[in-house]
């Protein structure tokens, strides 16, 4: 029996918000790996350490994803990268990235060059050693925020926005507080 793929179309449609649903609900073992940004606008990459959601290539690639979610409301959740690592010859690539809006159903698709990377930009050099070299992770200042569900995730990288907002609105008064005492005369 032969189906017509428009027949097909309307339970495609109503599968792919399920699809960002499972991958949205995931758990796993969550490490930021790298910071980057200014006030309300900082962005927080995160990678998933749990080995169930790293697949292993028969070349000796690993495929995983980094998770780049931003703070300002004004951007989507966060972007989804599916990247490869060839940890044997130090490199990287980027298959697809998607960012993810904050009706937590729809998927974006980001255009990104799929081309092996051998001096990547700063985070995905740190996605790249948080897998190939497990190790050195807290000595490249990578930080475990734990087991949990991505959507738990998320709000807790949303929570530490708010706590440097904090130490970003103090950073000018304790600066002035410095410059005073460094002016006072010494004994």
């Amino acid at each position: 029996m032969r189906v017509s793929p428009r027949h097909l179309l309307p339970a495609l449609l109503l599968c792919s918000p399920a699809l960002v649903q499972a991958q949205v609900g995931e758990s796993g073992d969550f490490w930021i790996v790298h910071q980057q940004g200014e006030s309300k606008n900082h962005e927080v990459f995160v990678a998933n350490g749990d080995p169930l959601h790293v697949v292993r290539r028969a070349n000796g690639v690993a495929a995983v994803d980094v998770l780049r979610v931003y703070e300002g409301d004004f951007k989507p959740v966060m972007t989804i990268y599916s990247t490869e690592m060839d940890c044997a010859a130090n490199r990287v690539r980027i298959l697809k990235a998607s960012d993810l809006e904050w009706n937590m159903t729809t998927l974006t698709p980001v255009k990104v060059s799929a081309a092996w990377q051998t001096a990547p930009e700063t985070w995905l050099a740190q996605g790249r050693d948080f897998f190939c070299k497990p190790d050195e992770r807290t000595s490249k200042g990578m930080k475990p925020l734990g087991h949990m569900g991505a959507i738990a995730m998320v709000d807790q990288v949303r929570r530490s926005f708010m706590v440097v907002q904090r130490e970003d609105s103090w950073a000018p008064v304790m600066k002035m507080i410095d410059d005073a005492f460094e002016r006072m005369p010494q004994n």
